[in-house]
């Protein structure tokens, strides 16, 4: 019984985050990668396997190391500790997942609260943006009032957007969205309050990321909220949504950044990848991949986000 409480007791010793010297004498960076997202990974796409994946492929081919990927399924799934989700606590722990991978190569918005939790190394500005129909003339908060607006549970995008409106004093609703038949069941007209901005939230249990835009391209809710990085992405990469949707306006009045996470203490592999961000973007690599993805060079992309603010 004695053995088996130690053995217990040291297994978790040895889930620990691995050092930079232990990363390089296995061989293999261990990454975090959902497969949900062209901006993440898409496994079965050859010519364009993710924006982030082919980030993390060419920083492990720099330092001549194997990949070995975890299909991340749902986003919260970086957040929990001891299957909580910590961003809803005020816990300061690191999540489970990252016993068993070096980094999350992500498109993580930079908060606060996750900083607390993880060292989080940008890679690019980002806006979190509203999108809509092309006939919509939306420009401030203010003209959302009375309209339906779609989001995750599991993303940032509603708390930015519940606190911009608290800012401002304009009142809100928030009412959970239901899937039928593989499908969510859109509001009715008369499920509106027009007094109100009506936030409707996909639950956490749902990863498909279709739900961001369909709804909104067939007019089924007026208002999507995405990174800009992403709303971008999506409408130059597919004709249908390239003639339903546009940009609209930014959710808050400054700019926030996108990055990669890991544990603050392997202080040398954090070290290696802010290097290694710097040396893509120096090479001019980074503004070719960031081409390839939505259609924008690195100085393009960063002149329409600097415009946006």
């Amino acid at each position: 019984m004695n053995k088996i409480i130690l053995l217990c007791l040291i297994i978790p010793l040895f889930l620990n985050a691995r050092s930079w010297q232990e990363i390089k004498e296995s061989g293999v960076l261990k990454a975090g990668v959902r497969d949900s997202t062209l901006l993440v990974y898409r496994p079965n796409d050859i010519k364009n396997p993710g924006f982030t994946y082919e980030m993390l492929k060419d920083f492990a081919d720099f330092h001549k190391l194997k990949l070995e990927l975890k299909i991340v399924p749902k986003f919260v799934e970086y957040w929990k500790k001891d299957g909580i989700n910590l961003n809803k606590t005020k816990e300061i722990a690191t999540p489970d997942i990252y016993d068993h991978i070096d980094l999350a190569a992500e498109i993580f918005t930079i908060t606060n609260r996750r900083k607390e939790l993880l060292n989080l190394i940008p890679y690019i500005d980002n806006v979190e943006l509203f999108f809509g129909a092309k006939n919509d003339n939306s420009r401030k908060l203010e003209d959302l009032i009375g309209k339906s607006i779609i989001t995750y549970e599991a993303m940032i995008f509603s708390k930015i957007l519940k606190k911009e409106l608290k800012k401002k004093n304009i009142p809100f609703t928030t009412k959970y969205l239901n899937l039928k038949d593989g499908n969510i069941i859109t509001p009715k007209r008369s499920d509106l309050d027009e007094n109100l901005v009506n936030i409707f939230l996909v639950p956490l249990n749902i990863k498909e990321r279709r739900f961001a835009y369909k709804p909104v391209a067939k007019s089924q809710i007026e208002v999507g909220i995405n990174d800009g990085i992403a709303v971008i992405l999506k409408i130059f990469e597919n004709s249908y949504y390239r003639e339903k949707l546009k940009p609209l306006f930014p959710i808050q009045e400054k700019k926030s950044q996108l990055a990669w996470a890991s544990e603050y203490k392997n202080k040398e592999l954090n070290k290696k990848l802010k290097e290694f961000f710097l040396y893509d973007k120096k090479t001019g690599n980074f503004s070719k991949r960031l081409k390839k993805y939505i259609g924008m060079s690195e100085e393009e992309y960063n002149k329409l986000v600097n415009m946006i603010n």
